[in-house]
């Protein structure tokens, strides 16, 4: 049975259990008023002797928040995101429009693009020079990455990480850009170091 608070009108469903008619006293959990609530005309029309339980009222209203309405939209949101970024490479090799979207984003897409020249060279205990040449084999503009360069230990232990950042924004169709930078504050227990173009994960990595 639906019972409503003469006070405030809050809904409740009511259980019934059998014996007399009287009514029984009743408390909104809402606002705190308190009434005797009659079965009598429940039972008459039901033909069937029914009581209200003494358990206390529950409330069947519920008002769903407005911003829990908005989680399906922003589940949807980090789906489609999250996809458009571990599909990245998919997506702009089908098209040029989706390759100049992530690179108004900034996200690197390094398809042909080769390092074709690494020099390295120890500068004291702790710095390193780089030289390196990057060419653009495809015949589109590019956006240029920023150059990696990972220190390992003799345990094949990435101990450190250096970006070199290009002083321009893109290299044109079979161009050739090289970067130039000393590395300083070397870890003293760097075995070797390896140069790699920045990917889409180090891209995340760098804003944080």
């Amino acid at each position: 049975m639906i019972v409503s608070c003469p006070e405030c009108s809050t809904k409740y469903k009511m259980n019934f259990v059998a014996k007399d008619e009287e009514g029984q006293k009743v408390r909104c959990t809402k606002c705190g008023h308190v009434w005797v609530h009659s079965n009598k005309k429940t039972a008459k029309e039901s033909g069937i002797k029914v009581d209200i339980c003494r358990n206390l009222p529950v409330v069947i209203e519920y008002v769903v928040p407005t911003w829990f309405k908005l989680v399906p939209v922003v589940l949807m949101a980090l789906i489609i995101l999250t996809t458009f970024f571990f599909f990245q490479e998919n997506f702009s090799d089908r098209s040029k429009t989706w390759r100049a979207m992530y690179s108004i984003v900034g996200v690197p897409y390094n398809r042909n693009l080769i390092i074709e020249k690494l020099d390295v060279s120890r500068v004291g205990d702790r710095s390193l020079g780089i030289n390196a040449s990057l060419i653009n084999k495809s015949e589109e503009i590019r956006k240029l990455p920023s150059l990696i360069v990972r220190a390992i230990d003799a345990h094949n232990k990435n101990i450190g990480r250096f970006y070199i950042d290009p002083n321009v924004s893109d290299i044109v169709g079979g161009g050739e850009y090289n970067f130039s930078k000393q590395i300083d504050n070397l870890p003293l227990n760097t075995k070797f170091v390896v140069a790699e173009l920045q990917s889409k994960f180090d891209w995340v990595a760098k804003r944080h």
